[in-house]
């Protein structure tokens, strides 16, 4: 093999790995905001039917500060 071709499939390597390694952080990423997308859906369906901001935070680990936030910005209070 002469040096060409061994850096062409080096190069071609680290190409395949590099987009492997974006891929996964990508759908890592999207799976993360999806969560928290649900969880955001979740604290407003439980203000829509008057639950208190301490028991919501408690269900969905998200902050009373960030339900109170979500209830303002929706109406919901």
């Amino acid at each position: 093999m002469t040096l060409a071709m061994e850096l062409e499939r080096q190069k071609r390597q680290g190409y395949a790995e590099g987009k492997a390694e974006g891929k996964a952080e990508g759908k890592a990423e999207g799976k993360a905001e999806g969560k928290a997308e649900s969880k955001k859906e979740i604290a407003m369906g439980m203000l829509r039917n008057g639950l208190d901001y301490e028991l919501i935070a408690k269900c969905t680990e998200l902050s009373v500060d960030y339900i109170k936030e979500i209830a303002n910005k929706n109406r919901l209070i």
